[in-house]
C-alpha cells in the first residue's frame, strides 16, 4: 500500500520483517477464499477518524486486498468477523456500534448501553449506538446520511466495489473453442483476420497425456501465416475454457445458421431473455455468473438490447443422504454393515458397527459412492414404481431445498397411490349411474362440503405450480383424498348430487396427479371414464376452480396489539370493516391489551388482519 510504501524509512526492523513476511505469504496464496490465520504488526503510524475525529492506530494486516476497493479498510472488530478475530489475536478495543436491539431511543437519539464484552461479531442489519449524531439510526439510513456527509466534508463518496477477478480462460484441450490468435516473430501476438473467423478445428489431434494441448502435434492447425505480415507463424494452441461455450450457446439457438455474426439483434431481442431458468444450485456461482457477464458485454456492444439474460431463476436443491462413518476405523461405512436403531419419525437414534459394536457418527451429506450413500433410482423403481419415486422426489422438500432422501418416504407415496386406486375401485360402477352433468343447488352439506375442497385444492394447486412450488400440491392432493375418504356415503345408495360432487373429486385428482404420477393417472382415467383414451389422447385439460364454491365458510383472522399478535377469530368473509373492529375489542384476549389503555386507531385491512393502536 502507498501508506507503507511512503513511511517505510521510519518503519522499525521488526515491522520491515513482518510487512515482508506477509507479502511472501500473500504470493503464494492461490485461494482467495481459502481461510488463512490473522497476521499483522502496529505500524506506530496514526490516522483520523474523520467522522469522529477519533485518533487511530494504523496496522499491516494479511486479510485486507490491494486490488479490492482502496487497498485499505476502517477495521470495525464488533461489526466484521475477520476485524473481530484480528482484534481477538492482538488485544484490540471491540466497540460496539451497531446493536440488534431495535429499541426505542431517546429524543437525542442516543444510546449508550453497549454490551460490557462481546463474544462474537454483530454483522445483521441494526440500530447504531455509541455514533455521535448518528446513534439512533439504522444502519441503512446512517451508512447514506454518513456518504453525504464525506461528500460535504470533501474526505469520501459512496462507490460501489466489484470482486470480478480477471478470467484466465485458456485450456489444454482438443475439443473447445480455438483461440484466434496468431504468434509472429516479426509482429509479436496478432488477432486473426475477421474474414479467416471462425478459426475451426482438425477433425482428430493425438492424445499424448504430457500436458499440452492436443492441437500443439497438429503441423496443418499450428502452422500459418501471419495476417499482418504475411510471415510464417503459430498458431495458439490453448483452447478456451468450456464455460465460454455456455455463456452464451442458447443465444446461437436462436439463430444457428448466421455466417455473419453470432446472431442477428433483433432475432436475440424478439427470443430473449430466457423466461424460466431452472439448475442446479452448483450452477449459480459459476455458469450463472459468467453468462451473466457474457450478456452485459453483448448488451454494450450493442447485440443486445436487455441487461440479464434470464428473468426467473429456479435453482434446486440437491439430494443427500445418511452417511455413516467410523472413528475407529476412519472411513465411512456401508449401510448394510451399520445397526441402526430409529425413532418413530424415522430419525437415527442410535448407530453402531455390527463387526464389534463400536459407535458410529451419522450425518446427513451430499451423496457420494465414496461415502456409500448414494441411492440409484433405477433401484427405487424397479421396488415401488417411477410415479412413487417421482412423488417422492417432488413432494420431500421444496425445489430449491436440499432433499434428504428415505425410503420410507416413498412407502408413504405408495400408500397414497394405493389409496387413490381404492377409491376410483370402489366408485367405478355407481359412477356409471351418473345423468346429472349439474347439481341441484340445495345439494346435502356433507356434498357441498366435497365440491368446496375439490375447488379449494384446484385454485391452490393452480397457484402453487405458477409460483414452482411443487410439493405442497401432493400435500392437498393427500387432503383431498382424505375429504374423499370421509365423505360417508355408499356408492350403491349415492343420489345423482353426490355422484356428481365424488365423480368431480376423483375426476379432479385424477388431472392434478398426471403431472406427478403420469403413469398411474393415465390409467385411474381410463378407468374412471370407461374409455381406452387416456388423459393425453381424449385430451383432457386441468381443472378450473369456481371462485364461488372455492370461497372458505369461515376466514381466521388475526388480531394485533401495537403490531404484536394476541389473538384470532373465525369469520365470514363478508363480515364488515365496522363487524370487524367490534369483535376485535370485545375479544378476551384483546381486551387484555386495551383496558385501560387510550386506543389511537384500528387499523383493518379486509380478509387479512385487524390492527389495535393503543397507548
Amino acid at each position: 500500500h502507498p501508506i507503507v510504501e511512503n513511511n517505510k524509512a521510519g518503519f522499525s526492523d521488526e515491522v520491515l520483517e513482518k510487512i515482508e513476511e506477509i507479502k511472501a505469504a500473500k504470493m503464494k496464496a492461490t485461494d482467495y477464499g481459502e481461510e488463512v490465520e490473522k497476521d499483522g504488526i502496529d505500524t506506530n503510524l496514526k490516522a483520523i477518524n474523520p467522522f469522529s475525529g477519533e485518533e487511530l492506530p494504523v496496522w499491516v494486516g494479511n486479510y485486507v486486498m490491494m486490488e479490492y476497493g482502496t487497498g485499505a479498510v476502517m477495521s470495525v472488530p464488533a461489526h466484521d468477523e475477520r476485524d473481530f478475530e484480528f482484534a481477538n489475536k492482538f488485544g484490540l478495543p471491540v466497540k460496539e456500534v451497531v446493536s440488534g436491539q431495535w429499541s426505542v431511543v431517546s429524543e437525542e437519539s442516543k444510546i449508550q448501553n453497549p454490551k460490557s464484552k462481546i463474544e462474537q461479531a454483530f454483522t445483521d442489519y441494526g440500530m447504531l449506538v455509541n455514533s455521535g449524531e448518528w446513534s439512533g439510526k439504522t444502519t441503512e439510513d446512517a451508512k447514506r446520511e454518513m456518504a453525504e456527509f464525506a461528500e460535504k466534508n470533501n474526505f469520501g463518496e459512496a462507490a460501489i466495489t466489484y470482486r470480478l477477478r480477471d478470467w484466465g480462460i485458456s485450456r489444454q484441450r482438443f475439443w473447445g473453442a480455438p483461440i484466434p490468435i496468431i504468434y509472429c516473430e516479426h509482429c509479436g501476438a496478432i488477432p486473426e483476420k475477421y474474414g479467416n473467423l471462425p478459426v475451426e478445428l482438425p477433425e482428430t489431434a493425438p492424445f499424448t497425456g504430457v500436458g499440452e494441448s492436443p492441437l500443439a502435434r497438429v503441423p496443418e492447425f499450428v502452422n500459418t501465416t501471419c495476417p499482418n505480415c504475411n510471415e510464417p507463424a503459430k498458431r495458439e494452441t490453448d483452447t478456451m475454457d468450456t464455460f465460454v461455450d455456455s455463456t452464451w450457446y442458447y443465444f446461437r439457438y436462436i439463430d444457428p445458421h448466421n455466417s455473419e455474426m453470432p446472431f442477428k439483434p433483433e432475432t436475440a431481442n424478439y427470443w430473449l431473455p430466457v423466461d424460466q431458468y431452472i439448475g442446479g444450485v452448483d450452477h449459480a456461482v459459476m455458469h450463472l455468473l459468467y453468462t451473466r457477464f457474457w450478456t452485459k458485454v453483448m448488451r454494450d456492444i450493442g447485440l443486445v438490447d436487455f441487461d440479464e439474460p434470464v428473468k426467473n431463476l429456479l435453482t434446486q436443491g440437491m439430494v443427500v443422504g445418511e452417511s455413516f462413518y467410523s472413528n475407529s476405523k476412519a472411513s465411512y461405512i456401508p449401510p448394510d454393515e451399520v445397526e441402526i436403531v430409529r425413532d418413530e419419525k424415522g430419525k437415527v437414534v442410535e448407530a453402531n458397527l455390527k463387526a464389534d459394536n463400536s459407535p458410529i457418527k451419522v450425518a446427513v451429506e451430499k451423496m457420494s459412492k465414496s461415502k456409500y450413500n448414494g441411492v440409484d433410482p433405477d433401484d427405487m423403481i424397479a421396488i415401488y414404481g417411477a410415479d412413487a419415486t417421482r412423488i417422492f422426489a417432488l413432494f420431500a422438500a421444496p425445489a430449491e431445498n436440499e432433499l434428504v432422501w428415505q425410503e420410507t418416504g416413498i412407502e408413504g407415496a405408495v400408500r397414497f397411490l394405493q389409496r387413490v386406486y381404492r377409491f376410483v375401485y370402489r366408485w367405478h360402477e355407481a359412477l356409471r349411474r351418473l345423468e346429472s352433468q349439474e347439481p341441484r343447488a340445495e345439494s346435502k352439506l356433507e356434498t357441498r362440503k366435497l365440491r368446496q375442497k375439490t375447488h379449494q385444492t384446484i385454485k391452490r394447486i393452480r397457484e402453487n405450480f405458477e409460483s414452482y412450488q411443487f410439493n405442497t400440491p401432493v400435500a392437498a392432493l393427500m387432503e383431498l383424498s382424505n375429504a374423499l375418504g370421509d365423505f360417508k356415503v355408499a356408492p350403491e345408495k349415492a343420489s345423482d348430487d353426490e355422484l356428481f360432487a365424488v365423480n368431480e373429486a376423483l375426476q379432479s385428482l385424477i388431472l392434478m396427479l398426471a403431472p406427478y404420477a403420469p403413469h398411474f393417472a393415465e390409467e385411474m382415467w381410463e378407468n374412471l371414464t370407461d374409455s381406452e383414451r387416456g388423459i393425453l389422447q381424449s385430451d383432457a385439460r386441468f381443472p378450473v376452480a369456481d371462485e364461488n364454491l372455492a370461497k372458505a365458510d369461515e376466514i381466521e383472522i388475526p388480531i394485533q396489539v401495537n403490531g404484536k399478535l394476541r389473538s384470532r377469530v373465525l369469520v365470514s368473509p363478508e363480515t364488515s370493516q365496522a363487524d370487524l373492529e367490534a369483535m376485535a375489542l370485545a375479544d378476551v384476549k384483546i381486551k387484555e391489551y386495551t383496558d385501560d389503555k387510550q386506543i389511537v386507531k384500528i387499523i383493518v385491512v379486509p380478509s387479512r388482519l385487524v390492527n389495535i393502536v393503543v397507548k
